[in-house]
């Protein structure tokens, strides 16, 4: 949802997450725009960093009929 301004609501239910931007360029037709660029820029990486760092492990395991090969993943915390 964006509003007159800038102003703009996302709402991430698989991340638990909403973000709120208030701004007050009222009228100013590029405003929603740079709003955006500027959340999708800063924020959105950092909470999906977030959301992966605290929701997934990094493992190792041996590749099966390769000795000494080995296979590196995450694996979900829940």
């Amino acid at each position: 949802m964006a509003g007159n301004g800038g102003n703009i609501v996302l709402i991430f239910p698989e991340l638990k997450s909403v973000i709120v931007v208030t701004r007050t360029n009222y009228n100013s037709p590029t405003q929603a725009m740079e709003t955006i660029q500027l959340v999708s820029k800063y924020i959105i990486p950092k909470l999906l960093k977030w959301y992966f760092l605290n929701n997934f492990t990094l493992f190792k395991t041996s590749s099966p009929g390769h000795p000494g090969v080995f296979v590196y993943g995450f694996r979900s915390g829940s």
